[in-house]
Formats: C-alpha cells, sequence, structure tokens
C-alpha cells in the first residue's frame, strides 16, 4: 500500500463547489500523509516514510510539488502531524516525534526562544508520556492544543497552553482518547476525534490495532466540538456512525467540517 498526497483545485459554484483539476504531488514508493498548507498555501508540510519505509520525517515542498526539501532526519524516530504557525505566516513548524513522545518544533522566524520555552513546559518526562497532535492556535502565535495521557496513562485528553501559563489546561475529560485538536477561526472552539471507553473493556481501545487483528470493535469514535476558553463546556457531537472518523479541520470561514472516515473491516 502506497499513500500519496493529492491537490484538489476547487472553484465556488453558487455557494457549492465544482473540482476542476486534481493533481497527484508525491510519486515516491513510500507512503505519504498528514499534509498541511502553509498559511500563504505557498507550501505544504507533510510526513514520509521515502526513506526507509518505516519512520516517517518531516518534509515540505513547493503547492505544486516542486522543490520537496527534508526537515527532520531522524530515522530511528518518526515524525508526523507538522502544523504551521499563522501569526507569522509560517515562520514555524510544530510536529510530533516518536511513537510515544515529545512535540518539537522547527523554526526560521521570529519568536522561536518564547516558543521552544512553551514546548519545553508542554513536554513531560517519561518514557510512557504520549504528546502529540499538535495545532497552532490562528490568532496568536503562543497557543498549542495538543493531546497528551499525562494525567491518565490510560486516557488521552486534550489539552491547552498558552503563554503565561504554569501548565497546560485540560479542556476533555473523555476517559478514552481525544486527539487531533484543530482550532476555528477566531480560536474560541475546536473540533476534534475522540474515543470513548468501551463499556464492556473498561480500557480505552487502540482502534487501529483491532482492525489490524480483526477484532470487532466496540467504541464510538466521532467527531466533536468544543470551545476552547470554558474547559467545563459540553462537546457538540457531529458525527454518530458505525465508522473510525478522524482528523477533522474547520473551513476558512468555520461553516465546515472536513474529516476522514475509515470502517471497521479496515476499508
Amino acid at each position: 500500500r502506497v499513500v500519496i498526497i493529492v491537490f484538489i483545485l476547487l472553484h465556488p459554484v453558487h455557494s457549492a463547489f465544482q473540482i476542476i483539476d486534481i493533481r497527484q504531488l508525491t510519486f515516491n514508493a513510500g507512503n505519504n500523509i498528514s499534509p498541511r498548507f502553509s498559511p500563504l498555501a505557498d507550501k505544504i508540510a507533510f510526513a514520509s516514510d521515502r526513506l526507509d519505509g518505516k519512520t516517517y520525517q518531516i518534509y515540505v515542498m513547493n503547492a505544486d510539488g516542486e522543490h520537496i526539501e527534508s526537515l527532520t532526519g531522524n530515522t530511528n524516530l518518526s515524525s508526523d502531524k507538522p502544523d504551521w504557525s499563522k501569526q507569522d505566516n509560517g515562520g514555524n513548524i510544530i510536529y510530533k516525534e516518536g511513537g510515544v513522545g515529545d512535540i518539537k518544533m522547527i523554526s526560521s522566524n521570529k519568536g522561536a526562544s518564547v516558543i521552544q520555552d512553551i514546548i519545553a513546559k508542554i513536554n513531560l518526562s517519561g518514557d510512557a508520556i504520549d504528546e502529540g497532535s499538535p495545532s497552532w492556535a490562528n490568532t496568536d502565535l503562543y497557543s498549542i492544543a495538543f493531546s497528551s495521557n499525562r494525567l491518565n496513562q490510560e486516557n488521552v485528553e486534550l489539552f491547552i497552553y498558552k503563554q503565561g501559563y504554569d501548565t497546560p489546561i485540560r479542556v476533555t475529560n473523555t476517559e478514552g482518547e481525544a486527539r487531533n485538536p484543530n482550532w476555528s477561526s477566531d480560536d474560541k472552539r475546536f473540533c476534534f476525534n475522540a474515543t470513548i471507553k468501551s463499556s464492556n473493556r473498561g480500557v480505552p481501545i487502540d482502534v487501529d490495532k483491532e482492525i489490524r487483528r480483526g477484532v470487532p470493535i466496540d467504541v464510538d469514535q466521532e467527531i466533536y466540538i468544543t470551545s476552547s476558553e470554558n474547559p467545563t463546556a459540553d462537546y457538540i457531537k457531529i458525527t454518530n456512525n458505525n465508522y473510525k472518523d478522524e482528523e477533522p479541520t474547520f473551513s476558512s470561514d468555520d461553516r465546515y467540517i472536513v474529516y476522514s472516515s475509515i470502517s471497521f473491516d479496515g476499508t
């Protein structure tokens, strides 16, 4: 199985969209995942295992697929989930390093030292602590949402860290797994995917692992929206089906959410 990155060009037609171009951007033998446009839409950051077919590294290419540049080179640890800073037109990229790992940053612009201090406060020591799914706020260079199992290694919840905070603030309490936060344009809300704890197993389920094993799935991984400003706010459930829904993203006007969905038979 080879995963490629495809660019889809949309054209607005009376409040709908017409696809006028679908273009393949990557042609290597490896898998290419997690593409993210830069704020100016002139570059795309993504993860690829093209070096050895095993570990993912972070790359950047022009929006047309040309001039691919490697940003990470640690073949012992996979890197994934890149995200651009918005307030400085993409001068910094954060990403997750390692399967159970830390959040890292690549910088070529302003605010680097302050952001590094923030990331140092986000990452906790310990081999079993998993910090991941980093997402930069749209209006604040120094606000980052991320997932972590820091409070209970069996559960993954979402947290927000802002400049001036002593510690990150927990914003979900799913008792399962909450990942892949994506901020609304005004940073007042974010959407995310969550796996609710199985009622008959009593522990969160690794959906990908269970699919590979062919085990019947008893989970509810759906897309939700919640407030980024009120940690006690209710979650709004956006999807309700028998699929693995994940990686939601707001449209620029916050009217739509796009996400991926996988059936539990792996299709």
